[in-house]
């Protein structure tokens, strides 16, 4: 009888147990459901009032993480690690801290880039960054943590190469399709959105004679990309290899970084004003209808990334708990 007692009560714990944990779970999914990140760069580019921030992707409790940058400007987030990278285009720099701000450091100094980093994007299975240099014919990755930089050789396959290097001039975006192994990018100046293999080689113009592209995302399920162009003040896309292009939302006044929230269907983006300096970040659904402003009256931002599925990380203080929607871990 006793041990029939004893037996019961391991198991009301053992249940109490697994009810805590999904009460956990689903308070602090809740609490951080699906965040978006974003960079604001001073206007002329020499004040460091340059800044991090991070909100609920319905705009809702919008936090500076980190501050006293100069030229942040693209983003990137490493959820696997608990990581955001950023590019510093006015001092030459890579950079990367925790998802809360701390811990900064800076991984890439001046001395191994090329030239001013432009944007960036991670593999963090290989544990590889890529980044595009402003104004440079060149594309350079290096391991997560900045060591052994290297160059890539961009080989192009039907066109000469002087019109390759001419379409790496200022990598304004860059983006992984990791199923492929294969690297996307677009350019500003030149006006194309062009991809090669992660290492450099068969590189191919996908879209020209589009002036203005700047930011990129992919929706490699459907494949379809998504880019934004400043010059049209358009959100465009087309298929993978560039056919079928298609205006999505027209009207916008500069818009900048874009990205896709596959988990609800929407396309975020940043919009700005070069007479004002100051913009927002905006939403919609994929196709286009239902354009909401999400954040408003921000200080020239440039890239965003997005956390849809929510990441909840508690101070370095106070790590109790850390817990993503798939992993709950209690220490």
């Amino acid at each position: 009888m006793k041990n029939q007692v004893l037996t019961q009560k391991r198991i009301m714990f053992i249940l109490i147990a697994v009810l805590l944990v999904f009460v956990i779970q689903n308070i602090s999914y809740a609490q951080g459901r699906g965040k978006i990140y974003w960079t604001e760069t001073a206007w002329n580019w020499r004040s460091n009032i340059g800044k991090i921030r991070r909100a609920n992707l319905n705009g809702t409790a919008a936090e500076d993480l980190v501050t006293g940058l100069f030229g942040p400007v693209d983003i990137a987030l490493d959820l696997q690690n608990r990581k955001m990278y950023w590019t510093d285009r006015t001092l030459d720099k890579i950079q990367r801290s925790n998802l809360d701000g701390t811990n900064v450091e800076v991984i890439v100094k001046k001395d191994t880039l090329t030239i001013s980093p432009n944007c960036i994007a991670l593999d963090v299975n290989s544990n590889k960054i890529y980044w595009g240099n402003w104004r440079r014919e060149i594309i350079q990755r290096a391991n997560l943590d900045g060591s052994d930089v290297e160059n890539l050789t961009i080989e192009e396959r039907i066109l000469p190469q002087n019109l390759i290097i001419d379409q790496l001039i200022s990598a304004q975006n860059i983006k992984l399709d990791l199923k492929a192994d294969k690297l996307y990018w677009t350019n500003v100046f030149g006006g194309k959105i062009a991809r090669a293999n992660l290492d450099g080689s068969n590189a191919e113009d996908l879209v020209t004679k589009n002036k203005g592209v700047y930011g990129l995302a992919l929706d490699i399920q459907a494949g379809q990309m998504y880019w934004s162009n400043a010059a049209t003040g358009k959100i465009q896309r087309s298929n993978l290899n560039g056919w079928n292009v298609k205006d999505i939302v027209t009207g916008l006044r500069y818009p900048h970084g874009i990205e896709l929230d596959m988990r609800s269907r929407k396309i975020y983006w940043v919009n700005w004003d070069w007479e004002t300096f100051t913009g927002k970040i905006q939403r919609a659904n994929l196709d286009g209808s239902n354009v909401t402003d999400i954040l408003t009256g921000l200080d020239r931002p440039s890239a965003i990334a997005l956390d849809p599925n929510g990441f909840y990380d508690v101070s370095s203080d106070t790590d109790k708990l850390t817990t993503t929607w798939a992993n709950v871990k209690i220490q």
